[in-house]
């Protein structure tokens, strides 16, 4: 899906944001999604603040989050906050189709 919305999108900018979350919605209806604010130990170039990304995200059901990979901080809650809604929703699957292999309690009768 990524080279999909790379090209409707054109660009990871801020301002391409509502269009990238668009796209995705508009191929997955209810994908979880995530906003994402890098290179925070910069703050000398930040462009985009925290209150126009958190309202961003709040309009957008998005969870936000800063990171800094150089400063090794806000990596892991952004990999677990995307992994637990996928991990679900995986279980969530496997159970259907469990329950689907069994079939029904009575034995069909």
């Amino acid at each position: 899906y990524k080279r999909q919305y790379q090209r409707r999108v054109h660009g990871y900018s801020f301002q391409a944001c509502e269009k990238y979350v668009q796209a995705c919605r508009g191929e997955r209806a209810g994908v979880p999604g995530m906003l994402v604010g890098t290179k925070f130990d910069m703050a000398d170039r930040i462009e985009v603040t925290d209150e126009m990304a958190e309202a961003f995200a709040s309009q957008n059901s998005l969870e936000y989050h800063k990171v800094s990979t150089v400063r090794n901080q806000g990596v892991e809650e952004v990999m677990l906050g995307l992994g637990k809604p996928f991990a679900a929703a995986y279980e969530r699957k496997i159970r259907a189709i469990s329950n689907n292999q069994n079939g029904p309690a009575d034995g069909g009768a």
